[in-house]
């Protein structure tokens, strides 16, 4: 699949290059910074993680797990489909980690560690197909306001400063709670 992305591109850089012979040594890697222009389908090292390409899926929420944020199997699914793509990474969507700040229904969740079970499915399904993948964390914060049936008077929506948002104010957190959630 790489291999099919970097063809079409490097027609793209010879015809500059043909305009602008000024450039050919630098396409050629005949600079003093780099012998080697990378691409898309370059493997690439980051701290420790490999990946085999440079192609990324950001996350997109997608709202396939329950109600309580537990993973379906509509969502593992979902992401093996995604994993069979090619990609070098995948991050999985927007996930609620404190129960009280689930922003939406059907929003994934790891606020517990019954949760933990799909998720390590959701993993062992991308691994299989090849890439890496990476979680994108979640608190709701001052947009528990928009939340449906989720405020109530034992949950306030909270946030790292008072700013309000549509006119409410969120309760401030203490440094200290925002190392707790």
């Amino acid at each position: 699949a790489a291999e099919e992305l970097e063809e079409p591109i490097m027609k793209e850089v010879a015809k500059v290059i043909q305009k602008e012979p000024a450039l050919a040594g630098r396409a050629e890697g005949k600079t003093r910074r780099t012998k080697h222009v990378a691409t898309v389908g370059d493997p690439i090292k980051i701290g420790n993680l490999e990946l085999k390409n440079r192609l990324a899926i950001a996350p997109t929420m997608v709202n396939y797990a329950d109600h309580a944020g537990f993973a379906t199997p509509r969502l593992i699914d979902h992401y093996t489909e995604w994993a069979k793509g090619g990609w070098g990474l995948i991050t999985v969507e927007a996930t609620f980690i404190d129960a009280k700040a689930q922003l939406i229904r059907d929003q994934l969740g790891l606020s517990s560690a019954k949760h933990i079970p799909g998720h390590r499915a959701i993993v062992n399904a991308i691994h299989r197909a090849g890439p890496k993948c990476s979680l994108q964390i979640m608190h709701s914060g001052r947009q528990l306001i928009f939340s449906i049936g989720r405020v109530s008077d034992d949950i306030e929506p909270v946030a790292p400063s008072p700013i309000p948002l549509y006119g409410v104010s969120p309760r401030e957190l203490t440094t200290k709670e925002c190392g707790q959630i």
